[in-house]
This record gives C-alpha cells, structure tokens and sequence, in this order.
C-alpha cells in the first residue's frame, strides 16, 4: 500500500467513525437522506478518488470502498465513485452530488436530435440510491457499440419507484420513457457492460470490508460475553468458529484486492469475476458465523450486527451473483486450458 493510500485510508475511516451513529443509520433505514455524512465525504474529495487530475487509482479506491463496507455507510459514495470514473473515461463531464450508475444492457437506445442525444426506453430494477441520485450514469448497447450515457434526475420520461433491499438502502426501480441522454461511445472491456463488471468490483470490496467489521464485532462479543463463569472466547469450539470466520474475511479481501490492483490498467475482468464470486461465498458463511455466535441476540434490531449481515446479504446479489461470475470463470478455462491459465494469473502485476 503505497503512502498516498494509507493516508487515504486513514482519513476516511476518521471520518465515517466521526460521522457515523446508530442514530444516522437507523435514520437512513427509515429513508433519511443522511446529507450531513454526505457533505462531509463530498468536501473531503472522496468521490473523486479515481480522478487522474487526483492522482488516483483502484487502489486509492479499495480504501474508500472498504471503509464504506466497514461502517455500513448509507450513501452512495460508490456508485458515484464509479460513476465520475466511467464519465472520465468517456470523455463525459465529472460533475458533484450524488449519482448512480445503470446496468442499461436491456434498455433500448434510439437516435435523438443531436449528435450526442440518444432516446432511452425500457426499465431497469434495483438501481442504488436512484431517488437521491442528481444524475444516472447508464452503460449500454446502441447499434453493436458499447455506449455510455447520463441522465439527470426529472429528465423527461423518467420514473423512479422507491425500494429498499433487506438491509434497507435504496434499490429503486427506473423506467424510462423516450427519456433524452447525453451519450457516447465506451467499450472500456470489450464484451462486457461496464456497469455490470465494475459495480462487480465495487461491491466485492464493500463486501470486504463490511464481513472484516462483523469479524470485530464478534471478537469484541465473545470476550466480554461471560458463559458459565468464564468468557466464551475461551470455548475452543467458539475459537474455531472464529478462525474460520478471519480465514473467510482475509481471503475475500485479497480477492478483492488483487482485482483492484490490475482494475486501473489491464483487462480485469476475470480477476473481478473471481472476487465476486469468493467475497459473495464469504458473505454467506461470515453471516451464518457471526450469528451463530453472538446466538439470538444478533437477531434483535436493537443488535447492531444486523448492519453488517443484512448488507452482505443484499450485496452478494448485486451487480451480480456467484453462479453468474463462476460460469465466465468456467468460460475462460474452457477457452484458454488450464496451464495457460494458471500461469496467466501467475504472471499477472498484484502489487
């Protein structure tokens, strides 16, 4: 981790430990625009970390991102992380505020009047944080051509239904009704949509860092939970539970890791594939871990362990899941054999 990151890490883990409480997130599950959060991770720069005038990389973004997860931050500072990242790439402006991104791959595109108007119809469901979005970044398909497009928020033919996910942030669904977009060409990764790849990454990462904050939560519990005159830490069969519980937590952050490292610069898209599929199956076992052992108490709302299991849950389904990626994991062994994978991803830059 190179210094500029450490220091990035450093600061926005401060500041979601300054800025969030309980009262914050329980406000946010009730539907609450947390704007005071916002403002604070706006001005600090946050969701501009991947900009090159910034300097940044993916790497610079695993630290937010795993900071979000971490701290359960109700806001859609990822979405708009990536949503500056793909209009830079497109050569569409970088705008502030809060913004979503679209898997638009079932949306269909028709010429509009200008040059770079394109008319979008058709529906997308459970978009992040659509309601609170000023603007929708939507990666798509026009006439063979991998397109990226923006839409404001109240742009004509435009319908937003709120929804939530069992965590209780925002999935929205959209529709759109020969709404205008500006759009352009993007074929970031041929063959794939860049939403769909890249909020992938986005929510591997997340996932990390949410399933390392149970990890804590539940050492914290098991030391000063005393059961039949002495800590359940030192039950060996809690021990056990919590070794498996850090193995599945380390690997799905070196997953997600390693996928980061080569985003910013080469065809990442099976390193991604493999850090969904490995942080979803850590999502479900260090969900079924923590539980286990905090025991009914982690059920209750007023627990606050349900933060981290309920956004594992949701996120392991999104952008998304395990038997989606694993088959273009299966595809890519089939096309390249086994050697030459293996020595592909031995070869590969992780630093």
């Amino acid at each position: 981790m190179s210094e500029s990151t450490t220091l990035i890490a450093d600061s926005i883990q401060r500041i979601l430990a300054d800025a969030l409480s309980r009262e914050v997130l329980d406000a946010a599950q009730a539907g609450v625009w947390p704007a005071a959060l916002w403002n604070v991770l706006e001005e600090s720069g946050f969701h501009r970390v991947l900009d090159d005038a910034a300097g940044g990389d993916w790497q610079d973004a695993q630290a937010v991102l795993f900071a979000l997860g971490y701290h359960r931050a109700p806001v859609p500072l990822a979405e708009t992380l990536l949503a500056n990242w793909l209009c830079a790439r497109a050569g569409l402006p970088v705008e502030d505020g809060p913004a979503t991104v679209v898997d638009g791959s079932e949306l269909v595109f028709e010429q509009g009047q200008g040059e770079d108007q394109l008319l979008l119809t058709g529906s997308a469901a459970l978009v992040p944080w659509a309601r609170f979005a000023r603007r929708m970044v939507i990666a798509g398909w026009h006439d063979g051509r991998a397109m990226l497009a923006v839409a404001g928020a109240g742009a004509p033919g435009l319908l937003v239904e709120n929804g939530l996910n069992i965590a209780g942030e925002a999935r929205d669904n959209l529709s759109f009704q020969r709404t205008p977009v500006t759009a352009v060409p993007c074929d970031l990764v041929p063959g794939h949509n860049a939403v769909r790849l890249y909020g992938a990454l986005l929510r591997a990462v997340c996932m990390a860092g949410a399933a390392t904050s149970v990890l804590d939560q539940s050492v914290l519990y098991v030391n000063d939970r005393v059961q039949f005159g002495r800590p359940l830490a030192k039950f060996q069969a809690v021990q056990h539970l919590l070794a498996e519980l850090g193995s599945e937590a380390a690997a799905g952050t070196m997953a997600a890791a390693a996928a980061c490292a080569v985003a910013q610069h080469a065809d990442a898209a099976l390193e991604i594939a493999i850090a969904k599929v490995r942080t979803g199956q850590m999502a479900t076992r260090v969900a079924r871990i923590a539980h286990q052992v905090h025991g009914a108490i982690g059920f209750t709302h007023e627990h606050s362990l349900h933060y981290g299991t309920q956004r594992l849950w949701s996120w392991r389904s999104e952008y998304g899941n395990e038997s989606s990626w694993a088959r273009l994991i299966g595809l890519v062994a089939l096309a390249t054999g086994g050697q030459q994978l293996w020595s592909g991803l031995m070869t590969r830059n992780y630093e």
